[in-house]
């Protein structure tokens, strides 16, 4: 099973909702996930874009997601982009 590598890149938001989608995807920076697990990454975004609707926010950001050989790229926004790089061998 292939095993990704996380790091989480962010620039100023430039909303509320991408405030909150930083903190959200913050604790993911710096860590390994498995391949079947990556569905995590879209599950928090829709919860934190519900949260953010349910409190009254207006704004929208957009999830896309892709796939390169050995590299998967999410953009939300344009602050935030969460970046996962196939980890070859054994950790």
């Amino acid at each position: 099973m292939n095993q990704f590598f996380i790091t989480v890149n962010t620039t100023q938001p430039k909303n509320n909702l991408e405030k909150s989608l930083q903190s959200s995807f913050e604790i993911f920076d710096h860590r390994l996930i498995n391949e079947s697990n990556i569905e995590i990454l879209k599950s928090t975004y829709t919860k934190t874009l519900k949260w953010y609707k349910d409190n009254k926010g207006k704004c929208h950001v957009d999830f896309s997601m892709s796939n390169y050989s050995d590299t998967i790229l999410i953009a939300m926004g344009s602050s935030l982009q969460v970046n996962l790089t196939r980890v070859i061998g054994l950790i």
